[in-house]
């Protein structure tokens, strides 16, 4: 499986705590399967990132949330 992900910068490793606490789906790093989908969601500049991913491996990070700073 070869997950998507689109943005305006390349993406090294995906850090899943960055962005907004109340953004609509919360924090964290979207991804999508869908190669034809994430074109379409891309805007004139975007960039399309793909990450490898093992079936068997399960990535997993807590964020902790900032209040108050």
């Amino acid at each position: 499986m070869k997950p998507y992900h689109t943005g305006t910068v390349e993406i090294p490793p995906p850090d899943i705590c960055h962005g907004r606490v109340n953004a609509d789906f919360r924090q964290g790093f979207y991804l999508t399967r869908d190669v034809d989908f994430t074109y379409r969601w891309a805007r004139k500049d975007a960039v399309v990132n793909e990450f490898p991913f093992r079936r068997d491996g399960v990535f997993h990070r807590r964020c902790r949330e900032m209040r108050g700073k």
